[in-house]
């Protein structure tokens, strides 16, 4: 049996595995059928391969140009540096003085896991994968082999949404599918228990095969059609030469799902792994007791399941409650059958073709001057297979022709190429830069002087207005993350490790309360008297579960990120716009350090209680003689115009 979900389709219930592999299947294929039907889902497998240098073989003579200039790889790469060129984003916060200690430790420790678990490579793989595909997922897990959080980059072809409700959150579906290739001996060994229910779906080393375009692949399956049996141990032979080997792989399905399930037994279900003792105890901070009538997974289902066994399914084990994946799409639009959004470089295919053709063409009329035509006149006496024979293009050649008439014979070149044909692939690939919405610079550096900063300021608006949006996107997506992190820092991040990060900062009354050793408060929220704030009696002896403390806990910090603040290059004219401000005295110096991002201002030791407004932090530092200092030498600039940087490196202010 069953439950009806919200679209009205029976869940299967745990008890029920054949059924529920059976509700998988569906699910998958329903997942796949759903992003197959997207606009620029066929065009994913070949962008990736024109990003790799792989285009399609055209059908030339090898006499022709074969050369292909790879503008579409570069601007993939530029699209991945001048999307992950961010600024410090990880920034918790609170109104409330007493949960400040916690607000910069939840920093401290987003800053050591952002890099010390490569988060920021798996970010920038989700940005190429992005810039491929038009949408790409990152996965955060809690990986027991390291004891931390790691992010994986998912393709978002692995990433089956089922029936979601909106286009812009993996939160919003119904079911979400991460669908893997795993080796099949790697799942036996993780789950020995189903060892013998975990098959192979097929040698990995056949399906490259199958999907590959080589020589090799080619005359394997041309071999492999071959009616005659003589050859197929020569066949056996040389596919596992050609291929290196066969292994065998396993699709492995992680499905989490919103499943509305009530406990219609008369007594409380244990949720998670718990002891057999007399008294059974939760075996990980995930575990809960589902009441009489209560829903069994308040915060999700999981599942974990291959094709033909069912190797986990259980709550949620993130106290965050939501899908432990978040939706990576640069360039969204809420139109029909745009649910992976658009890939930047989908716009530039055809021009990368163009360009590939333009530099074929010059390079074939740069072989006709080294090697031009032959024009033999037939009454010079020289034969044809001598004619042929002579190579314009080598050096030091001599000649012969036999007495007659006729002129005997010349070289017969080309001529000159039009300017605009020559012109032609700097401006297709500037055109493919402008449309894939990365600027270059360089253009700019390029005529000899460097610009005044207003004209810098000018191009960098005009070139990041793309960038900017995409910006938006991204932020977006990490604050979907930084939310996740801040329960899962919470949920597994011990005062052990707190201390290793921050010393003796890292300890908090909150680690020495009746639950110690834990960031999160044993009373917080509706434990305390709101009269009185001291606990509640019934708390003190029955006190709340720690997964529905934190989420209370957590409601008094918060993940800042400001529009359009997340790119370094989306973060240029406000930079310039802080400095102007505080030049003249509408600022404080703390405030302006702030926004450029420098580290180790030290506002608790020049502030001391922050005043939290501009008004009041300079009414507070003037107090203390800590302004903008201006040099009494020399005429003052009257800051008509921003600052302007010369070539000698000296900076000139308009007087």
């Amino acid at each position: 049996m069953g439950v009806l979900g919200d679209s009205g389709v029976i869940i299967p219930v745990a008890d029920d595995p054949l059924n529920l592999l059976g509700y998988l299947r569906e699910a998958v294929q329903e997942g796949d059928n759903f992003l197959r039907s997207q606009h620029g889902y066929l065009k994913i497998d070949l962008t990736q391969r024109m990003i790799m240098g792989e285009f399609a073989a055209d059908l030339r003579s090898a006499d022709l140009s074969q050369v292909t200039d790879n503008e579409f790889g570069s601007i993939a790469l530029q699209l991945q540096a001048q999307n992950t060129d961010t600024r410090p984003f990880f920034l918790y916060s609170t109104k409330n003085p007493s949960y400040s200690a916690q607000a910069r430790m939840l920093n401290a420790c987003a800053e050591h896991w952002w890099r010390a678990r490569q988060a920021n490579m798996r970010f920038s793989d989700g940005i190429s994968g992005c810039a491929a595909g038009g949408t790409s997922c990152l996965w955060t897990t809690w990986n027991p082999d390291i004891a931390d959080y790691e992010m994986r980059y998912i393709d978002g072809r692995d990433a089956l949404p089922v029936r979601p409700s909106s286009y812009h959150s993996y939160q919003d579906c119904e079911l979400l599918i991460i669908r893997q290739e795993r080796s099949t001996n790697e799942l036996k060994r993780r789950w020995p228990s189903h060892a013998d229910e975990i098959t192979k779906d097929r040698d990995a080393s056949t399906a490259e095969a199958a999907e590959a375009d080589t020589y090799s692949s080619k005359v394997i399956s041309a071999m492999g059609r071959s009616p005659f049996s003589l050859y197929k141990e020569a066949l056996a032979k040389a596919a596992a030469s050609m291929s290196g080997g066969k292994f065998p792989v396993t699709d492995l399905f992680t499905c989490y799902i919103h499943d509305p399930s009530i406990n219609k037994t008369d007594r409380v279900k244990l949720m998670g792994p718990w002891s057999h003792d007399a008294r059974p105890r939760p075996l990980r901070n995930w575990c809960y007791e589902v009441d009489p009538g209560e829903r069994l997974y308040p915060g999700g289902r999981t599942v974990v399941a291959t094709n033909g066994a069912v190797l986990y399914d259980g709550p949620n084990s993130y106290w965050h409650d939501q899908f432990p994946v978040s939706k990576l799409t640069l360039i969204q639009f809420p139109y029909p059958k745009c649910y992976l959004g658009k890939a930047p470089l989908w716009d530039i295919i055809e021009w990368q073709r163009e360009l590939n053709e333009s530099q074929r063409a010059i390079a074939d009329h740069t072989r006709k001057f080294v090697e031009p035509d032959l024009v033999v006149d037939q009454n010079s006496g020289l034969s044809r297979s001598s004619a042929e024979k002579i190579r314009t293009r080598k050096a030091g050649g001599t000649f012969f022709k036999r007495p007659g008439p006729g002129d005997g014979f010349r070289f017969e070149y080309p001529p000159p190429l039009p300017a605009e044909i020559i012109n032609r692939p700097d401006a297709i690939i500037g055109r493919m830069r402008s449309i894939a919405q990365t600027f270059d610079m360089q253009s700019v550096l390029n005529k000899g002087q460097l610009p005044a900063n207003e004209t810098l300021t000018a191009f960098m608006s005009a070139q990041t207005s793309g960038v900017r949006m995409m910006s938006r996107t991204l932020e977006a997506c990490m604050s979907e993350v930084g939310t996740q992190m801040a329960f899962n820092f919470v949920q597994n991040y011990t005062k052990a490790m707190r201390l290793t990060l921050l010393g003796p900062l890292g300890a908090t009354p909150q680690d020495f309360d009746i639950d110690p050793s834990v960031l999160v408060p044993a009373f917080v929220g509706d434990d305390l008297d709101p009269a009185t704030g001291s606990p509640k009696p019934e708390r003190l002896t029955s006190p709340r579960t720690r997964r529905s403390r934190a989420k209370d806990y957590l409601r008094y910090l918060s993940f800042d990120v400001k529009p359009n603040s997340m790119l370094k290059a989306a973060h240029q004219d406000e930079e310039l716009k802080y400095m102007q401000l505080a030049r003249g005295g509408f600022i404080d110096p703390v405030t302006m350090l702030e926004r450029m991002d420098f580290p180790n201002i030290g506002q608790d030791q020049i502030l001391g209680e922050d005043p939290g407004t501009v008004v009041g932090r300079l009414l507070k530092l003037s107090e203390m003689n800590i302004v903008g200092q201006v040099s009494s030498a020399g005429r003052k600039s009257s800051g008509q115009n921003p600052p302007q940087l010369k070539g000698s490196g000296a900076i000139s202010e308009t007087t």
